[in-house]
């Protein structure tokens, strides 16, 4: 589906003229999944500041960790387990206000980091912790699909999707979309959510199919762990490893979630409706994970 770009109005400063043209707004067709997608993360996203510091990641728990530790050590696990390094050209899809794209650069200096994601104020907040950090150059950020990478053949040597995939239309494409701006031998780095069995029960099927509905997730997403190792092998990978890592995410995130701070938090950015639909979304999965049904994985394989 193509969409005709409008201007943005506002650029990385500093940025040669040929990124310029990335300087863009799509506006998204009304009833397209990708409006949908960009209409539940804008609620509140202008007003999301420094809470979580930035991140939107469940976070990757260790004992006695804050959020933002978790946060952080989900992201730099990620880019250490891909191998980031100062060759690294990175594609970050999902980026949401770059908060990890910021960590990512500082930690492993690869040479450039493009992040990318659906929704515009998103976007707008990740250049301005660019512009902040220094990093305008370094790290850039575009409004885009991620079904439809606007980038040639083997652009990158990493792309990198923290939490994203579910969303996207479908999970399938965008991996096909990966695996062509991949060079040879790069690397897909992901976190993202699966189910460890089918759901056969009623109840089973409710907690699935309500935490879809309301996280925006498209049916053909809806993989257990064995096909979305096959939808990965299939997509141009080799060296497959889907890694489960709920005992690790979920609980921990949900009980953060529902601390009163952080509700206190949602009830201030997002206003007492989106916060209350939030929190059911999260018990949801939450539920689903306690049921033995949902998982958060860990994925990592290698371009052939």
């Amino acid at each position: 589906m193509e969409q005709q770009r409008a201007p943005a109005g506002e650029s990385a400063a500093g940025a040669p003229w040929y990124l310029e043209v990335m300087d863009a707004r799509i506006p998204w067709q009304s009833g397209t999944h990708e409006r949908r997608v960009e209409n539940f993360y804008s609620r509140g996203a202008e007003d999301f500041g420094d809470c979580h510091g930035g991140y939107l990641n469940f976070g990757l728990w260790e004992s006695g960790f804050s959020y933002l530790q978790a946060a952080e050590n989900l992201v730099t696990h990620l880019g250490a387990w891909g191998g980031l390094s100062h060759d690294s050209r990175l594609l970050d899809v999902g980026c949401g206000f770059g908060a990890q794209d910021i960590l990512l650069a500082r930690k492993f200096g690869p040479a450039q980091i493009t992040g990318l994601d659906v929704t515009w104020p998103h976007v707008r907040a990740a250049r301005h912790r660019a512009r902040v950090a220094g990093l305008s150059l370094e790290v850039r950020f575009q409004h885009g699909s991620a079904t439809e990478l606007e980038f040639p053949d083997g652009s990158f040597t990493h792309v990198l999707s923290i939490e994203g995939v579910v969303h996207f239309n479908t999970r399938e494409r965008f991996l096909q979309q990966a695996s062509r701006v991949l060079r040879p031998g790069g690397v897909l780095l992901l976190a993202d959510y699966a189910l460890k069995r089918k759901p056969v029960r009623r109840m089973d099927k409710l907690f699935v199919s309500a935490t879809q509905k309301g996280w925006q997730i498209p049916a053909e997403n809806v993989d257990t762990l064995g096909s979305y190792r096959e939808k990965v092998a299939r997509s141009g990978f080799t060296q497959v490893e889907v890694v489960s890592a709920g005992d690790r995410t979920i609980p921990q995130y949900f009980e953060e979630q529902t601390g009163g701070a952080h509700l206190a938090s949602m009830l201030r950015i997002r206003g007492a409706l989106a916060a209350a639909g939030g929190l059911a979304i999260d018990w949801f999965a939450w539920q689903a994970w306690k049921r033995g049904q949902l998982d958060y994985v860990l994925v990592r394989a290698v371009k052939r």
